[in-house]
């Protein structure tokens, strides 16, 4: 869908972007929502919903966001892979998600749960539009699948209950997380993480040339796009 949008547009002489957050005036952040329900294929039965007619989810429902939740953290970077898509992620955006939670029909939820009956189903709200799409789709399907199967480990105290805040703490969680190669596998972990780790580090030190120069705030606008973000994304993106 992006390479056909950017295609057509360049014919007709525009420049389609799906940067989250570009440098430009009076310009409102893009997510990328996921909605997502499991099929039994033995039954034909949506396994979130609790039955035919009723509102809410199931037990095994309950179980899957409980999954999402769970890696929430670990597999952020895989959503929002980009300095830029952080930016979405601010407080100062209402409808951008931060707290690691779900609450039915809320625009404002991590997770949103809404429909009724077959019609059941959970929207990540998290990701950026620059985001893999089969990379995302995959860590869902893992943490949730995982949640529905029992494998997911009591909340360990102190455990984050919020979203990570930059793709360098993203980055770290994904780093550390045991999880991410049991999805990805250790090659393209390793892949991953290395391009990642050069992309913060290249804005961190720009950044801090900018600083140093007085180009810019010690705390710079964590809402707001910088030049360097608008160089990486807009045209690639």
């Amino acid at each position: 869908f992006r390479t056909v949008t950017k295609r057509e547009c360049a014919r007709r002489g525009h420049h389609a972007s799906f940067m989250a957050l570009p440098l430009l005036d009076s310009f409102d952040p893009s997510g990328w929502h996921l909605h997502q329900s499991v099929l039994n294929t033995t039954t034909g039965r949506n396994v979130l919903a609790v039955d035919d007619n009723t509102e809410g989810l199931s037990a095994e429902g309950k179980a899957y966001v409980e999954g999402l939740l769970a890696r929430a953290t670990d597999f952020c970077l895989l959503s929002v892979p980009t300095v830029n898509g952080y930016r979405r992620l601010a407080a100062d955006f209402t409808l951008s998600p931060t707290v690691i939670g779900w609450r039915y029909e809320s625009r404002h939820a991590m997770l949103r749960v809404l429909g009724t009956g077959s019609g059941t189903h959970v929207e990540n709200r998290v990701g950026e539009p620059c985001a893999n799409p089969y990379l995302t789709m995959a860590a869902q399907l893992s943490a949730g699948l995982d949640g529905i199967d029992g494998r997911i480990d009591e909340p360990a105290s102190g455990a984050p209950s919020t979203l990570p805040a930059s793709l360098r703490e993203s980055l770290t969680a994904f780093r550390e997380s045991p999880h991410t190669v049991a999805l990805l596998g250790e090659p393209l972990a390793r892949c991953l993480v290395k391009l990642k780790e050069s992309e913060a580090s290249r804005f961190e030190g720009w950044l801090a040339d900018q600083v140093r120069d007085g180009l810019a705030a010690e705390r710079p606008d964590p809402a707001k796009a910088t030049e360097w973000e608008h160089r990486e994304y807009f045209a690639v993106y």
